[in-house]
């Protein structure tokens, strides 16, 4: 490796860790806000979203720049790759953290919906998966990754599970409906989250094996992704 191209390389590390640390807490403050019905942390989640467009630029003119100056080839070229991928899935969870958040700020003076016993069980592992998928980047650690991976399902059988929890609590009563349906949105956003966190499991399993693996998502993972509503 050239010393020109060593040198980009952990400049694209650094900002790719701190973006990655800046989501995680995010996404740690809108699951407490959801949690605790917080007005104040949600505020925070909203707030901290407007400054993170100038960053994401960075990371991916700066892969294109070194794509094309440096013209990495195998591991650097995989890791290049990796990153302008990984940093695509965090801009999502940051964007599902807000709609997090957003969903809190609509609860806020409606009927109280009781939380579905499950939910506190996907809060954990949810914030667990996104927490374990960028640390299994950091440590090039494959086994924490499929870890990872393994947990998507576990998190999508709660999800099913609360989903069937709240509809029969709309249908118990109409006062519960706009909560209800806040809350389901909000618990929707959370198994988003989960599949991203899935999917940059995937990334490090790609950038340490150099194995393509899709868990349950398609090639066109991001357009599939953001047209789940």
């Amino acid at each position: 490796m050239s010393v020109p191209l060593q040198h980009d390389l952990k400049q694209l590390q650094r900002h790719i860790l701190d973006r990655a640390a800046f989501v995680e807490t995010a996404v740690e403050k809108a699951i407490q806000s959801l949690q605790t019905q917080s007005v104040d942390l949600a505020r925070q989640v909203l707030a901290g979203n407007c400054s993170k467009d100038q960053t994401d630029n960075y990371l991916e003119e700066e892969c294109v720049r070194i794509l094309a100056l440096r013209q990495p080839v195998a591991s650097d070229l995989r890791r290049i790759i990796v990153i302008m991928k990984i940093n695509t899935d965090l801009d999502r969870i940051a964007e599902l953290a807000v709609n997090i958040g957003e969903r809190v700020f609509c609860l806020d003076g409606l009927p109280p919906v009781p939380p579905p016993s499950q939910l506190s069980q996907m809060l954990e592992l949810t914030v667990q998966m996104v927490h374990q998928s960028l640390e299994s980047f950091v440590s090039h650690d494959a086994t924490m990754a499929r870890n990872v991976i393994q947990l998507d399902d576990v998190v999508d059988h709660l999800n099913g599970e609360i989903i069937s929890v709240l509809i029969q609590a709309m249908q118990a009563g109409a006062d519960h409906v706009p909560g209800g349906l806040s809350f389901f949105s909000a618990v929707r956003q959370l198994e988003r989250i989960a599949d991203y966190a899935a999917m940059i499991a995937e990334d490090v399993l790609y950038l340490v094996e150099g194995e393509m693996i899709h868990h349950k998502h398609s090639p066109a993972r991001l357009d599939t992704m953001l047209m789940k509503n």
